[in-house]
């Protein structure tokens, strides 16, 4: 029996982007970064080729 299984692990990683988009999005409104490219760099770092 494993510790966490497949979909465990999907639903994990999906909620830790959502935290770092919320995150990213605090951050970016105090240096004055467009949200847009935040999410972008975001998106980048959690697509295919990724992390």
């Amino acid at each position: 029996m494993s510790f966490l299984t497949r979909l465990e692990i999907f639903y994990l990683v999906g909620a830790l982007c959502i935290l770092i988009g919320i995150f990213a999005n605090n951050y970016s409104r105090k240096l004055g970064i467009p949200t847009l490219l935040i999410f972008l760099v975001v998106g980048m770092l959690a697509g295919s080729d990724g992390l």
